[in-house]
């Protein structure tokens, strides 16, 4: 309403203490007299916070929450009725006013004397400006920012689930620049990271989250402002540099019209995005919050207010009273028509409702259980990323997904932005940095001090050098997590092929298999030539992407090194033609790493010497075929499989005579050819003829005597060369070589 004193009558102390009544209500502010009546049914937190007040001086307790022009922005001019009279007031200090605002400011906002605290660039993590902020603020602060609903389960697995995510690192990287720059709704950070939002910053220091705004400008950092924050949305603003980035957090409020000036105003304000918070239609219930006596304390934005009850003083309860627990998936078009920005969902739990965002048309989603200050065991936020991956992978190309809960190090951060978090939100760390000011918040996120420089070091030592480098391989899972993890990242790779690449249709697939089409070479360079080096073919529940350059198999294998398997699964071929026992096509589990493990004991480089003697004896039959040959193909392939046949039989298929002349052994020779034959047939038979069979799996619960001819062609093709091993296997044993 602005400066009006010169028409105003001077009020005496007297005249004030008339005035206090709920339909009669005037009160002090910062020397001046205001009459509240009307505005008492108005307030967003109800009128008992102003009637205490009634006929009496406000000022410290508004003080302690309230930026200065607050409530002349609230009023009318008319509600103005002029400025006390300084004589009058009475001269001791002992009235109920000066006592009820001394107990808000030593319950509330003054700080302990502590003449130990450390100084600031001694703070080297988070748990360090914890264990200050324990130390400093008042008992009711830390609980309110501290607490977490009933048994704090999902308070600690928050902090659990990223300690049980293992890095997998790679060596021998060039790692000397590094950037950790990121795009959040197409705005420029700094960092993969934002201040997410949090109630009542001005608890922490005076500033609040005017301290935090200035720091994000400086350090080009996005703060999501809080509906329950302490100073007016315009006030935050105007504190942060000319078009610095901010988003809002939005309680809607069960008069919906209050939200509607928030949303038009914000909008206004230059504020880029909405985060609508969905997963509190009721405050949890905060026990450490709730034990501590509360005076009563109102939000400069949303005017809730804290106040003790019957069940306790819990800042965040009994400031949840104005939030619309009505709200629904039909709302958001209405909040989108209102503010006209950008929807993200903050406190999305499960795939499904993750899904759901996407088909209502959000940008984003933010994965979060409040902190664990809602609803007690819910799952992390990590967890329910892992969950999206194996239900609705495709919704990672559709909105940006963004993780908070349980940040604390670089490495977390770093684990999230692998599993797809476009970027993560930082919370309660930021309010205990308040410790310190804008100093504080500033030295925690500096990249020359905590949360960029741990990020920078992260990264580096996992060998990358960039934050968009991040990948599902680079972390290990326990023991502890999903056992559908690495599946769901097969389905994600999957999706994104889809998007990017085409390939044949179910009934195309159908079509070649009814055809009898034995040349499957023929029929995937067909694929190839039409839809490129990725082909995506989706046959039945199974999906499968098929690999032509060796750039595309580097391209999408790279990105799956937590996967230790690459082909498809064919029924066929494992349980029917090899009996379970090629590790070729072996599923991934204990018996091929047991596999994998005697195939390694005798292929690898130490062992290889063992070998050089024999391969320097097959050598002279090499040297020698090269001059008397150009079959130079055939020559190596025999070669190697001469000395393959020699470590695995104990005889080769080829020697020299005396004069040092090759000589074929025949039988050998022929061994080989029928080898050959026999893993062409295979191989042809297990690609195109039971192809149904892995296109449709239910087909093998068929009876036997059904027409499903698959069974006795494996056992036939099984049979052919497990007599030729055999029949290799005991000449070895008798006294002639095979």
């Amino acid at each position: 309403m602005g400066d009006v004193v010169s028409d105003k009558s001077i009020i005496s102390w007297n005249e004030l203490r008339r005035h206090c009544t709920t339909g009669d209500c005037w009160i002090i502010v910062h020397s001046k007299v205001y009459n509240v009546t009307e505005f008492l049914g108005d307030h967003p937190g109800g009128a008992a916070i102003i009637l205490k007040y009634a006929g009496s001086d406000a000022t410290q307790a508004y003080n302690e929450v309230h930026a200065p022009g607050l409530i002349d922005e609230a009023l009318s001019q008319r509600h103005f009725k002029g400025h006390i009279d300084p004589l009058s007031l009475p001269k001791k200090e002992e009235t109920v006013t000066m006592q009820t605002t001394q107990e808000a400011k030593k319950n509330l906002v003054e700080e302990k004397s502590i003449p130990d605290i450390p100084h600031l660039h001694t703070l080297l993590s988070v748990a360090d400006f914890e264990a200050v902020a324990q130390k400093k603020f008042t008992g009711k602060t830390f609980a309110f920012y501290s607490s977490a609903a009933t048994d704090l389960i999902s308070h600690r697995d928050n902090l659990e689930s990223f300690r049980n995510l293992l890095l997998r690192p790679r060596v021998l990287r060039n790692v000397k620049d590094v950037s950790i720059s990121r795009r959040i709704l197409g705005y420029e950070s700094s960092a993969p990271f934002f201040v997410s939002p949090a109630a009542m910053a001005k608890l922490a220091h005076p500033d609040g989250e005017l301290a935090i705004a200035r720091a994000c400008a400086e350090d080009n950092v996005i703060q999501i402002i809080s509906t329950n924050a302490s100073y007016p949305l315009q006030d935050i603003v105007a504190a942060g540099r000319p078009g610095q980035t901010f988003f809002l957090q939005l309680y809607v409020n069960s008069e919906r019209r209050k939200t509607e000036q928030l949303l038009i105003k914000a909008r206004k304000l230059g504020i880029r995005a909405i985060f609508v918070t969905v997963d509190a239609p009721i405050p949890g219930k905060r026990e450490a919050d709730e034990r501590i006596s509360a005076e009563k304390f109102v939000s400069a934005m949303s005017g809730a207010i804290a106040i003790n009850d019957k069940k306790g003083g819990g800042l965040g309860r009994v400031m949840a009273q104005y939030i619309d627990s009505s709200l629904n998936w039909e709302d958001l078009t209405w909040i989108r028509r209102v503010s006209g920005l950008p929807i993200v969902l903050k406190g999305v739990q499960t795939a499904a409702d993750a899904k759901l965002a996407a088909q209502h048309g959000c940008e984003g989603i933010l994965l979060s259980n409040h902190g664990g200050r809602s609803l007690d065991t819910v799952q992390p936020a990590i967890l329910t990323l892992m969950e999206i991956h194996k239900e609705c992978p495709e919704i990672l190309n559709k909105l940006e997904i963004y993780v908070d809960g349980g940040i604390r190090r670089g490495t977390d951060i770093l684990k999230a932005l692998a599993l797809g978090a476009t970027a993560v939100g930082v919370g309660r760390p930021y309010l205990y940095s308040l410790a310190y000011g804008q100093e504080g918040v500033q030295h925690l996120t500096e990249s020359s001090e905590v949360l960029k420089d741990e990020l920078v070091s992260t990264l580096k030592l996992s060998g990358i050098t960039d934050a968009n480098q991040a990948h599902p391989g680079m972390n290990t899972i326990t023991e502890n997590d999903y056992s559908f993890y690495n599946m769901s990242l097969l389905v994600r790779m999957a999706h994104k092929l889809r998007q990017k690449q085409k390939g044949p249709s179910f009934l195309e697939i159908l079509y070649e298999w009814m055809q009898g089409q034995k040349n499957i070479n023929k029929i995937l360079d067909g694929w190839n030539k039409k839809h490129g080096p990725i082909v995506h073919a989706r046959t039945g529940a199974k999906t499968f992407n098929i690999l032509y350059t060796r750039q595309a198999a580097h391209d999408l294998l790279e990105k799956r090194a937590a996967i230790y398997s690459s082909r498809a699964p064919s029924i066929f071929l494992d349980k029917y033609l090899h009996n379970g026992l090629a590790s070729a096509f072996m599923p991934h589990g204990t018996k091929w790493r047991l596999h994998r493990r005697l195939h390694s004991n005798f292929l690898n480089i130490k062992v290889s010497k063992a070998y050089q003697s024999l391969q320097d004896i097959k050598s002279r039959y090499v040297m020698r075929g090269l001059l008397s040959s150009n079959d130079y193909a055939g020559l190596f392939y025999r070669y190697t499989s001469s000395i393959m046949f020699a470590l695995t039989y104990g005889g080769g298929m080829m020697e020299m005579d005396d004069d040092g002349n090759a000589n074929e052994h025949h039988h050998n020779h022929s061994r080989l050819h029928q080898i050959n034959e026999m893993a062409t047939f295979i191989l042809q038979n297990a690609s195109a003829g039971p192809l149904l069979l892995d296109i449709l799996p239910i087909l093998d619960y068929l009876p036997v005597n059904m027409c499903m001819t698959w069974r006795d062609k494996a056992r036939e093709l099984h049979e052919q060369p497990t007599k030729a091993y055999i029949e290799c296997a005991s000449a070895a044993l008798g006294p002639d070589h095979c």
